[in-house]
């Protein structure tokens, strides 16, 4: 065998090691959804720990239905390098309380173009919590 195929399938092998570690190691990543109320807004707080120095996709959506029924969705994405057990924070968001009494927020690990783990609240009646950590299983 050549020199330069020798390297060129050395290189390869390589980068799928590499590529399957990373991904190996972002379903390790864990969503975490801190919500704090006060008197007039509610605060979402979007925040992902895992192993130190992985990677990780996120995406934090909120639904807001108001009053009437109707619904408005919002959601905002991130990359993060992870910090070990410290969370890392991908979204911050403030909403005024009183106008969408009912919340459903869910914050999502991506990875191609998939959901790994994602932790889900709803807010106002009834309200939950809801964590998985295994959605391509299903």
């Amino acid at each position: 065998m050549p020199l330069g195929t020798a390297f060129s399938r050395a290189v390869l092998a390589g980068l799928v090691w590499i590529g399957a570690t990373a991904a190996a190691r972002a379903e390790l990543a864990v969503p975490h959804l801190e919500i704090n109320q006060d008197q007039d807004t509610l605060t979402l707080v979007g925040a992902v720990s895992g192993p130190e120095g992985a990677t990780a996709d996120t995406r934090l959506s909120v639904t807001r239905i108001d009053a009437s029924g109707n619904s408005m969705k919002s959601a905002q994405g991130k990359t993060v390098t992870l910090r070990g057990a410290t969370p890392v924070e991908v979204a911050r968001l403030v909403i005024n309380a009183g106008a969408h009494p009912n919340l459903v927020a869910t914050l999502q690990i991506l990875q191609n173009d998939g959901v790994i783990a994602e932790t889900r609240t709803e807010i106002g009646s009834p309200a939950k919590t809801d964590t998985n950590q295994s959605r391509n299983d299903e």
